[in-house]
């Protein structure tokens, strides 16, 4: 499964759900604005250098060339 975390005021974050979309890969959306426990921000900051979106895939942090592949 996939995850997208990202923040609302993204642009990057919604390029990558459209892209995925016209691709008709399934994908969960997670803005992370709504993460109340602060678990996905401490690991966007650990393992995403703190970018948006976070690309998960099988709980693994990937890239967009990863999924698209």
């Amino acid at each position: 499964m996939i995850v997208i975390v990202g923040k609302k005021s993204c642009s990057k974050c919604e390029m990558v759900k459209k892209l995925l979309t016209k691709r008709s890969i399934e994908f969960n959306y997670i803005d992370i604005d709504s993460d109340n426990s602060g678990k996905l921000l401490d690991r966007v900051i650990k393992e995403n250098d703190s970018h948006y979106p976070m690309i998960l895939k099988d709980d693994k942090v990937v890239s967009l060339k990863d999924v698209l592949l």
